[in-house]
């Protein structure tokens, strides 16, 4: 469809007379649209399909990581990121391997072969039956890792054979070529990012709210495809014989170089490549020193890729912290779906820059070489990450949260009674100066990474405390169902708790020295005995949504586009909870008398959901038995909430009146589409650097030197990975606020650091040594344009070039 767009495009561009054949000794009937070379479509397809894949894999890959192997939102940005170091750093060899022996093609065929095996790997194990329970994550370390290799040996070679497919005389149509191969790329990464969530989260398979394999396996068979579809066009390729390996010849004479330096007695040289003049010859050893002038500006690059590929990592991790929307009959907006912004806005905006932006900065006289565009879009991705800052302190402050040192403790008080108001009045005093009874003493003790043990206590009379020096640290009335906030206590602190109820029939209630566990928040339910009238308590551990899983095992996470249920029993049976519409699908069960379950074990989407409170027994193994449903009950339910629900019980049944769903932590409440502005400046930035630090670098690159300055612009996405590993490994900040400033400011100095080199950069504008561009400019008619003096891609007076070679950030 892309070809034949060209196509079209091209007819309706020429005038009657001048759409003529540039076939180099062929009929047009082996040429597509009578002038590009045949093998166009298969090229095409095969990037669209691959691309697809790739994307469409990544998008969901640090949900993935966090939702379903319970790693930490940090370690997830880790692994995240080292695969996207690999898939660059693995460029290298594909370049070497297709220059030195087995050629663009086979390269291509061959890797896509492994590329095809790792994601087929990641599919199968996402299937629990086979990562086991709990899921553990090797097979997807060696499915990604075969992705790496795959996708990022194959990076190179294709734009490049796409080339190869050009012959001299129509090298005219190169920049026609990376227009639909840009455009394919996006629209593979566009699509895939909005199919690949809703897979994810809308299949259901075996037994699981979300389907990673479905999610997963979507994307193999489009690669699938595009091997096949890639090996379709075999017969009508142009295949080159590799002859000399740059990348390789540029290493050894390097090594040579560094090895004369410092052998002992070795003669002095006037520049420290000389040495490799002999054997490499001096117009070689010429263009490497001209291409260290080049990679040199490019330094600090790795820090715009960096910030860039946060966003399929902490930007999507931002993401589910905010409320999604409903689409209608395309469902439910999700998290990892706001990726496909970059994409789509970069398909919008290329054209709007091109043909608006440059032309009206060039009416109005504005300076915008290339250096200056770049300086521009080093400040707008810094611009971006200040916006995800300010974005993320919105977030923050509606779901207030406290990092507990290690001698802190939060708890909280809950009205659960009823129709009763009760006053409360909570004194905190040191345990070393305690003389009261230590018979009296509560302790709640937890292992402090997954305490799930859940305490009570029935009323006891009031016990004797010595006097000691007390400090008030709640004292409030508590109607019906009403909770208090979170007080933050050290753990040695011993709590008096007085409960007296209105009216005061109800018995009032009294508990002294009672701590909780470190490091952890705590909620004291009160309520009615479930055998008398007096009151007692239900303390319950209320658990992160994040894992603070760290090791090889995988541990419980919760994402944050969930709302969670604590179901709290005061009945005096053990109870189960099933979905009302389907009894058989059991969401928690065998919560003991006076005991509650965990937020894990009842976990939704948002809506309203109807369940079925049961009394069951143990049955036989681990299972239980439904004895009797005890009554059925409706809740409304968001994204990001937790909830908890106290089942009373009247002496004869559970109180449904009396049926209250109390709000522990409020829901996600910042609209998702607020992320639009600071994807829309980070899309602006990539086309200011990344798409004209790709184009400086084809033409400012010597023509033996075009290969290795493509690495070295590959390889700064695999430092920019690198730093990213290594400020999430390191923990250093306690909020994500904190840690994006720190990238905006990290930013900010790059782009200083950028504008000192570029203000001693002088272009040089290179001949070639008798190969052409790689790269033309769309608005060009002479395709020698990059070796003339008087380069229009540095010029302020000239045409613009295009925008529409493929950008690193997409190849």
């Amino acid at each position: 469809f892309v070809c034949l767009f060209v196509c079209e495009m091209e007819k309706s561009g020429s005038e009657e007379g001048e759409y003529e054949s540039v076939s180099e000794g062929h009929d047009d009937a082996s040429l597509l649209c009578g002038k590009y070379p045949r093998p166009m479509p298969f090229i095409i397809g095969q990037e669209f399909c691959e691309r697809f894949c790739y994307y469409g894999m990544r998008s969901i890959l640090v949900l993935y990581f966090t939702n379903y192997f319970g790693f930490t939102d940090d370690k997830a940005t880790v692994y995240y990121h080292t695969f996207i170091l690999l898939s660059y750093l693995t460029t290298v060899f594909g370049g070497m391997l297709s220059d030195s022996s087995l050629g663009k093609y086979k390269t291509i065929l061959y890797l896509s072969i492994v590329y095809l095996f790792g994601i087929s790997i990641v599919s199968f194990t996402a299937i629990p039956s086979i990562s086991g329970d709990p899921p553990h994550w090797a097979g997807v370390f060696v499915g990604l890792l075969l992705i790496a290799i795959g996708t990022g040996g194959i990076k190179p070679c294709v734009a490049a054979f796409g080339g190869d497919q050009f012959s001299q005389n129509q090298q005219h149509l190169l920049a026609s070529f990376f227009a639909a191969y840009y455009f394919s790329i996006n629209a593979g990464s566009a699509i895939s990012s909005v199919i690949t969530p809703k897979l994810r989260a809308d299949v259901h398979c075996y037994g699981e709210d979300e389907c990673y394999s479905v999610a997963f396996g979507v994307p193999a068979v489009l690669l699938a495809v595009a091997t096949i579809v890639f090996v379709l066009g075999k017969r009508s390729y142009r295949k080159s014989i590799p002859t000399r390996n740059v990348v390789l010849d540029f290493s050894k004479a390097m090594r040579l170089a560094i090895k004369h330096k410092f052998t002992k007695g070795a003669p002095k040289c006037s520049y420290w490549l000389d040495p490799a003049k002999r054997k490499f010859g001096e117009e070689f050893i010429a263009d490497i020193r001209q291409m260290f002038g080049v990679l040199v500006l490019f330094l600090p690059a790795p820090l715009f890729w960096a910030l860039f590929d946060q966003q399929g990592s902490r930007w999507t991790l931002q993401a589910e912290q905010m409320k999604m929307f409903e689409m209608g009959a395309l469902g439910r907006f999700q998290p990892d779906m706001m990726q496909s912004a970059n994409p789509i806005l970069v398909l919008i905006l290329i054209p709007i820059f091109d043909s608006g932006i440059y032309p009206l900065l060039k009416k109005f006289k504005i300076p915008h070489k290339p250096l200056q565009r770049m300086t521009m879009g080093m400040i707008m991705c810094a611009l971006a990450f200040l916006a995800s800052a300010f974005l993320q302190i919105r977030i923050d402050s509606a779901k207030p949260h406290v990092t507990l040192r290690d001698s802190q403790t939060q708890f909280r008080v809950v009205n659960a009674v009823g129709s009763s108001q009760f006053h409360l009045r909570v004194l905190a005093y040191d345990e070393s100066s305690n003389n009261a009874n230590s018979s009296n003493l509560f302790k709640l003790e937890g292992d402090g990474s997954n305490s799930n043990t859940y305490y009570n206590s029935y009323n006891q009379p009031p016990t004797t405390t010595t006097s000691l020096q007390q400090e008030v640290i709640l004292n409030s009335t508590l109607a019906a169902f009403e909770a208090t906030e979170y007080v933050t206590t050290q753990t040695n602190t011993l709590a008096l708790i007085d409960i007296t109820t209105s009216p005061s029939s109800v018995h009032s209630l009294r508990r002294d020295n009672v701590t909780f566990a470190p490091l952890q928040k705590h909620t004291m339910f009160v309520s009615n005995s479930t055998t008398t009238a007096a009151l007692s308590f239900i303390i319950t551990s209320d658990s992160h949504r994040e894992s603070t899983n760290t090791d090889s095992d995988a541990g419980e996470s919760d994402s944050n586009d969930v709302a969670r249920i604590k179901f709290v029993n005061f009945t005096p049976f053990r109870i189960g909870v099933a979905n009302a519409n389907d009894g058989t699908q059991v969401i928690a069960e065998g919560i003991g008398s006076m005991n509650a379950s965990r937020y894990h074990d009842a976990v939704f989407r948002a809506g309203t959901r109807e369940l079925l409170i049961q009394q069951v027994s143990e049955g036989s193994g681990n299972g239980t038995v439904v004895v009797a449903n005890l009554t059925r009950v409706s809740v409304s339910l968001e994204d990001g909430g937790d909830y908890s629900l106290p089942l009373l019980w009247n002496g004869s049944a559970v109180v449904s009146q009396g049926i209250h769903l109390i709000t522990d932590v409020p829901p996600n409440s910042v609209p998702v589409l607020n992320q639009l502005p600071q994807y829309l400046i980070m899309t602006c930035g990539e086309i200011l650097f990344s798409i004209t630090g790709l184009e400086l670098a084809f033409a400012e690159a010597p023509g033996s030197m075009k290969a290795v300055v493509q690495a070295g612009w590959l390889l700064a996405v695999t430092v920019g990975s690198l730093i990213v590993i290594v400020v999430a490994e390191s923990s250093f900040f306690d909020t994500q606020r904190d840690e994006f400033f720190f990238f905006t400011g990290l930013m900010g100095l790059a782009t200083l650091w950028f504008i000192f080199l570029a203000l001693r950069y002088k272009y040089k504008c290179p001949q070639s040594h008798g190969q052409s561009a790689a790269i033309v400019p769309l608005h060009s008619s002479d395709e020698n344009d990059f070796h003339h003096v008087d380069n229009p891609l540095f010029s302020d007076e000239s045409d613009e070039v295009s925008l529409l070679a493929p950008s690193t950030s997409k190849i």
